[in-house]
């Protein structure tokens, strides 16, 4: 088995850091969800359907940005080495 390359032991720790990072936020901003919904005054019902509308306008915009960067020759958007 070979060793991997200085870049791609580089780019395994950018890409751990990244998610751990996310890990972080999201257990910081869950663990406010209450008091998120309680300064909103929001039902359970209605915070599920604001934090899937949040979701879903995610995904809109990623699928949207697809034509894009297609269209300018790039097929390595968001790589780490540019």
């Amino acid at each position: 088995m070979s060793r991997p390359t200085a870049s791609a032991r580089r780019e395994r720790v950018v890409l751990t850091g990244y998610f751990l990072g996310l890990g972080v936020m999201m257990a910081v901003w869950g663990a406010r969800m209450p008091a998120v919904q309680l300064a909103a005054q929001l039902s359970t019902a209605r915070l599920s359907l604001v934090l899937l509308a949040a979701a879903l306008g995610m995904v809109a915009g990623l699928r949207s940005r697809i034509p894009i960067d297609h269209e300018d020759g790039s097929d390595r958007t968001g790589s780490l080495d540019g």
